[in-house]
């Protein structure tokens, strides 16, 4: 079928598996329910890799090297990718270390924090 379609398919990276196991595509776990539903998380590795650049950013911030406005806009752009999957628990963890390390620069319209706000 792959020939058909003129696609060359590559057998070291191309790997078969049942569609009942977990299996990683696109740094994102995806496991499929016996009922059919799809349940797509980011990898705990690109949580990690968000937290460090949080931390080194706020560094670099105080330094004068960033701007709070570019770690503010990096930092939703994240967020809504991350949004669009089940971690919510990862979103909500996150939240709470931008606003213990950014508490100072917050406004008082960021729309995007109610995770952060439901714990008060």
């Amino acid at each position: 079928m792959a020939n058909h379609l003129g696609l060359k398919i590559n057998m070291k990276k191309t790997k078969i598996i049942k569609l009942s196991n977990e299996f990683i595509f696109l740094k994102k776990k995806i496991s499929i329910t016996e009922n059919g539903k799809i349940y797509m998380k980011i990898l705990p590795r690109s949580i990690n890799i968000m937290r460090r650049k949080l931390k080194k950013l706020y560094k670099k911030m105080t330094e004068g090297i960033v701007s709070y406005i570019d770690i503010e806009t990096a930092y939703q752009s994240w967020r809504s990718y991350v949004l669009k999957y089940n971690s919510y628990n990862s979103i909500k963890s996150m939240d709470k270390l931008y606003h213990e390390l950014y508490k100072n620069y917050l406004t008082k319209n960021i729309f995007w924090t109610y995770s952060v706000m439901e714990e008060k």
